[in-house]
């Protein structure tokens, strides 16, 4: 009888589990490598397990679904986190890495173009998935830079953290755009999304222009009358 494709994965990737941790003893005894936490190599086990998986699902369908996505993260945070026992990192310094990672575990969810459950929520809102993504990402190596001494922001903005906070809002605003090219009716839709857009937009603009951070309420306000406005003035 023939083995199905997945079983024939399933033994080669276990296979190569072995095959790896094998070598790495082997360089440690004959003292070519030496790692005082030598047992982090076992964290990467479950990375060479979704990476088995990926391939696996990639041979399977053509389409990007959710069970790709966490693949791919199942690869990037054993790894990341075992590199940094291995190579006894600070986790002072490196803990941003696994920001950036969760950043860009939702930054490729607005990728997912599958029919399943997921895939169709996902194509709702995929510009929130997307600068979302973006802007974890972006804190993340701002803190990650800092941290390692190679460039601190804060030396030319102070509240530089509103730069994310703008990022984020984006999503709101290309989502709006687009629902109301595509589906003009949905107006209460697109207006949704600009309030949350504009919620999120008012402190990032606040914190980089210097602005009093305790006028926010009143801006949101004055901001919340104006989209009631504009949605009323729209509906005539």
């Amino acid at each position: 009888m023939e083995k199905r494709p997945e079983n024939r994965g399933n033994q080669i990737t276990g296979g190569l589990i072995i095959l790896i941790i094998g070598v790495f003893f082997l360089l440690q005894r004959m003292s070519i490598v030496t790692f005082k936490n030598w047992w982090a190599v076992f964290i990467l086990i479950p990375a060479i397990s979704s990476l088995g998986n990926f391939f696996q699902d990639q041979n399977r369908e053509r389409v990007f679904r959710f069970s790709q996505v966490s693949n791919i993260l199942g690869i990037l945070f054993p790894v990341s986190i075992a590199c940094i026992f291995l190579f006894e990192l600070s986790w002072q310094v490196y803990w941003p890495i696994l920001v950036i990672l969760a950043g860009f575990s939702m930054f490729l969810s607005g990728f997912i173009d599958s029919v399943e459950p997921v895939g169709r929520f996902v194509n709702q809102i995929r510009p929130w998935f997307l600068a979302w993504g973006g802007a974890v990402i972006l804190l993340g190596i701002f803190f990650l830079l800092n941290n390692m001494n190679w460039f601190d922001l804060s030396s030319i903005l102070t509240n530089w953290w509103g730069i994310p906070i703008l990022v984020a809002a984006t999503g709101g605003i290309i989502s709006a755009l687009q629902t109301a090219r595509e589906n003009p009716r949905f107006r209460l839709v697109v207006a949704a999304n600009l309030f949350t857009s504009l919620v999120l937009a008012i402190p990032g603009i606040l914190a980089l222009t210097g602005v009093r951070l305790d006028l926010v309420g009143s801006i949101l306000i004055i901001a919340i009358g104006i989209i009631l406005i504009v949605s009323i003035i729209s509906k005539k």
